[in-house]
């Protein structure tokens, strides 16, 4: 099964662009709005000093912002594609764990796909 992310800007996602994916991928998924930090809060100390061995939740780092009316664009765009996230065609997740205590020796990412070092290097 070939499924393809789609990655949260200022502006919400658009049906259009959910239809135009799934004439290509099999599944879809879209970031959840609340996760709008460039990696997970608690992989920053891992990804400055370059290998993920302390872990704790320093708070938003480098939120993306969101245009006026993010949010009801957003509860639209599910209502548009609800019949599709009921066959589980699209998918609206989240890839940050909740976590806010610290860890030593490894740090739970969750399902973020990323190597926060390489996030924030790229930044």
């Amino acid at each position: 099964m070939r499924s393809a992310l789609i990655i949260p800007s200022e502006f919400c996602t658009t049906s259009l662009e959910v239809k135009r994916a799934l004439l290509t991928y099999d599944q879809v998924k879209i970031i959840d709005p609340a996760e709008r930090d460039i990696m997970p809060p608690q992989a920053q100390i891992a990804a400055i000093i370059g290998i993920p061995i302390i872990g704790m939740n320093m708070g938003p780092i480098n939120e993306i912002g969101k245009v006026a009316n993010y949010d009801n664009d957003f509860d639209k765009l599910v209502e548009e594609v609800l019949p599709a996230i009921n066959q589980n065609i699209v998918q609206v997740i989240r890839t940050y764990p909740e976590s806010n205590a610290m860890t030593i020796g490894g740090i739970d990412l969750g399902s973020y796909p990323l190597h926060p070092s390489f996030v924030l290097s790229a930044y």
